[in-house]
């Protein structure tokens, strides 16, 4: 018997122990490690079952999930990784944790968050900031984890700190030319090309960030010439805001692919079991928190680059 350790989740491992082995360290969907565990005497939080057959299924119980198929599948797709990092959306639930695809900074006791698909600018604007002024620091880049304290206070327990930053080339071509110039080694302006670069971040490996407030961004950069920023209220807030915290519980944005990153595993994931009835009184209390929380301020916000920061700056 192995256990399976990502982040302060353990995972009671039943199967061959030479192929639990071999998933030792494996990247969970970029978003942490994997550990293998020989022994382990603390809280149990699920159970994983490996069993070699010719189908390929995976099987739901309660806390426990069986997964049928071959060895090869296994560890050349990413179902094991996709399933633990489900499981562990599920925990966090738990604890008034939920995960936001956002990125992120900080700025005195407030954590200033920026939403929105590809392409949007939230990393971008999250980036800029951090870069032009000393007393504003680098959270996230892409994936920020909150707890949601009685107080209606936040604790950013987890994000992405450390991974380097990707940009679209032209919507960095129009924020800032002097960092574009440094990092293309060109003036010219190169459209829809990805771009990396480096940052500092809030070190989260041994400390966890509390905020007093925060600022809650669904950024639209360039979407328009002129700023247009709007609210909404009650059930239009909800619904948004929803939307942004079940994307990862709900499995709609979790897949397992194979190592080519171009198919889909056939060890297909059913959602339904990461998110039940217990799981959605959890999120339904944390989105009333956060939508009629004092410390909470949540706005939709499209322009220039420019003209958001020195409305996020100034609001």
């Amino acid at each position: 018997m192995k256990y399976i350790k990502y982040r302060n989740m353990i995972i009671k491992y039943n199967g061959k122990n030479d192929t639990i082995k071999k998933m030792e360290g494996k990247s969970v969907l970029g978003k942490g490690k994997i550990e293998v565990l020989d022994n382990w005497c603390g809280m149990i939080d699920f159970s994983i079952e490996f069993v070699e057959a010719e189908i390929n299924e995976v099987r739901y119980g309660e806390d426990k999930i069986v997964l049928l198929g071959k060895e090869e599948e296994l560890l050349s797709s990413t179902i094991l990784q996709s399933i633990i990092f489900l499981l562990y959306q599920k925990r966090n639930l738990r604890e008034n944790i939920v995960s936001l695809h956002a990125s992120a900074v900080v700025k005195g006791d407030e954590v200033i968050i920026f939403s929105g698909g590809k392409g949007s600018g939230k990393t971008s604007m999250a980036y800029l900031l951090a870069m032009k002024h000393d007393d504003i620091k680098l959270v996230a880049n892409d994936y920020i984890e909150l707890k949601i304290n009685d107080d209606n206070t936040a604790t950013v327990v987890y994000s992405d700190y450390g991974s380097q930053i990707t940009f679209r080339s032209h919507v960095l071509y129009n924020l800032d030319r002097n960092l574009y110039r440094k990092l293309t080694n060109t003036n010219e302006c190169i459209f829809n090309k990805y771009v990396k670069g480096t940052a500092d971040f809030v070190d989260l490996s041994k400390n966890t960030l509390r905020c007093n407030k925060v600022k809650i961004y669904f950024v639209g950069m360039g979407k328009t010439k002129e700023l247009e920023v709007s609210n909404k209220v009650d059930s239009a807030l909800q619904i948004e805001v929803y939307k942004e915290l079940v994307q990862y519980i709900r499995g709609k944005s979790v897949v397992a692919i194979h190592e080519d990153r171009k198919t889909i595993s056939n060890l297909f994931i059913d959602s339904s079991f990461f998110f039940k009835k217990k799981d959605s009184e959890y999120l339904f209390k944390l989105l009333e928190q956060i939508c009629t929380g004092k410390n909470f301020n949540i706005e939709w916000i499209r322009g220039q680059g420019n003209d958001i920061e020195k409305y996020v700056l100034g609001s």
